[in-house]
């Protein structure tokens, strides 16, 4: 009967950054029926095929449910089931083991794009083991922008879709295809429902071409190109904002006469977009009050990321949609703990210094390490080896470059450990699989340490298998048996209180 169905609001995770808020319908421990909340701050009811089929990887029938010991060749899929204190005291015997000889910075500790809560516990479970490696390919998502954002005006600019914009300039941003920064498509629909104009800068003809009123079809990596472009024409027409550019900015003069050069007929010999696209579009993006670029990672894939993005801001600037509603915001997090207090950045003060990205001239601001250059450390000993492997809401042998450089890298640990909810191809090549509770499973925050403004509250809705751990819980115990316990908490769910005690909040 319906009545027997019990409805749980939370938010939607582990797809992408989440933030969709959901009524879940639970009976008898099962997740039966789920629907966005029309009350969701950033979905207002939409919910993506993602979201819908999300609860079946909890009863799926390959799920990991017991931690597992490797009982064959590395790679083998021969496995032995062990208890979880086997499963810990093993992980820490061999990481500890590699620490006595190569030092802490010969464990690394693998993470992808942050899901919740857990990705800043393993900052912190690496810091207070002393190692200054954590491997994410954060090198081509989104930490290049928000990098140099702050460089370039103090923060990173988060396009405000929650104010009504004139125009939204899609820049490599497949929107409606793809969560991105705390973006949700239908929000971006909601924007042209109600009169906003659309330009979109892709080399693809993606759906929302459809509904654009100009479509840029650039030569890929060219963006930094194109910007420029817009740059020149807004300038040498006289259209940019002057009373903004009096009073916020330094260093107009020198921009003007730096884009002097970048005229629309050199720039379309770049890009291959026309001449008259370039200043047409320019011209829309600069009359239009207030303007969004929403922005995404494929201009952090290419060698000239930081080029496009202190232009694109550059652009934001002169047109005066910098921080102001509806244009793109310095979003300011509420009353939390910060960041560097949660990770205890405080006990590793040499991290900058002695992370494999320091001797490859890595900006040190890029708090974590390029797979590629892990994958150097442990393949060529440069700049010192690498021995054990700590990941968790990853899959490497499939999200690195290269699969077979990475198989042949991980093939040279001595030690890995992986955490999921399945055996991936990155499971595989582990010595102790653990098994994970999954979003649904366990309480957690959302949008913690991402630069979008707002924390999301992930409640529990239905109870894991019984050896089903989320990864903060395990992070937790492991980091007591690695690390002084007096770092670490009884109950792991005190880290949720931690991070939002500072606003009087539970």
């Amino acid at each position: 009967m319906k009545d027997d169905v019990r409805w749980v609001k939370t938010h939607c995770a582990r797809m992408d950054h989440g933030g969709c808020a959901l009524l879940v319908g639970v009976k008898d421990n099962k997740i039966v029926s789920i629907k966005g909340d029309p009350d969701g701050f950033l979905n207002k009811g939409y919910i993506c095929p993602k979201g819908v089929a999300s609860p079946d990887r909890l009863t799926h029938p390959d799920r990991l449910k017991h931690p597992l010991k490797r009982a064959g060749k590395r790679g083998e899929g021969k496995w032995k089931q062990i208890s979880w204190q086997e499963a810990l005291s093993e992980i820490a015997q061999n990481l500890n083991k590699i620490k006595e000889k190569y030092g802490a910075k010969g464990v690394a500790f693998g993470v992808g794009m942050p899901k919740g809560l857990e990705h800043f516990v393993l900052i912190r479970l690496a810091n207070i083991f002393g190692s200054p490696n954590v491997i994410s390919s954060q090198d081509v998502c989104h930490a290049p922008r928000e990098i140099t954002g702050v460089h370039t005006c103090g923060f990173y600019p988060v396009a405000n879709l929650h104010h009504k914009s004139k125009l939204v300039l899609l820049w490599a941003s497949n929107i409606t295809s793809t969560n991105e920064e705390g973006e949700i498509s239908s929000m971006l629909l909601e924007q042209l429902k109600h009169g906003a104009e659309l330009i979109v800068v892709d080399p693809r003809k993606i759906d929302l071409v459809k509904k654009s009123k100009k479509w840029l079809q650039l030569r890929p990596g060219t963006d930094h190109a194109l910007a420029l472009g817009f740059l020149n024409v807004i300038i040498e027409e006289s259209l940019y904002d002057k009373d903004f550019v009096e009073n916020w900015t330094y260093g107009f003069e020198d921009l003007a006469e730096h884009v002097k050069k970048y005229t629309p007929e050199k720039i379309s010999e770049i890009t291959w977009v026309s001449p008259d696209q370039i200043r047409a579009s320019a011209r829309l993006y600069a009359t239009s009050k207030p303007a969004v670029i929403q922005w995404g990672n494929p201009i952090e894939h290419n060698i000239y990321t930081f080029d496009t993005t202190r232009a694109l801001i550059c652009l934001m600037a002169v047109c005066g949609n910098l921080d102001v509603p509806g244009g793109n915001v310095h979003a300011k997090d509420p009353k939390i703990m910060g960041l560097g207090q949660f990770v205890r950045s405080d006990l590793i003060p040499d991290k900058r210094k002695e992370m494999i990205s320091a001797y490859h001239g890595v900006i040190p601001r890029l708090m974590t390490i390029a797979p590629s250059f892990f994958k150097k450390a442990i393949l060529e000993g440069v700049p010192y080896p690498i021995k054990g492997f700590y990941a968790m809401c990853a899959n490497p042998m499939l999200s690195y470059a290269d699969s077979r450089q990475t198989y042949e890298a991980f093939m040279n640990l001595d030690f890995i450990a992986v955490a999921d909810l399945f055996m991936t191809p990155t499971a595989a090549m582990a010595d102790i699989v653990l098994p994970v509770a999954s979003q649904f499973e366990m309480d957690d925050i959302g949008h913690y340490g991402l630069g979008h403004g707002f924390i999301l509250a992930r409640p529990k809705v239905v109870d894991p298998p019984e050896e089903c751990w989320p990864d903060i819980k395990i992070m937790n115990e492991l980091g007591k048996r690695i690390s002084p316990a007096e770092y670490w908490h009884n109950d792991y769910s005190q880290f949720l209180e931690d991070v939002v005690n500072p606003g009087d909040l539970t």
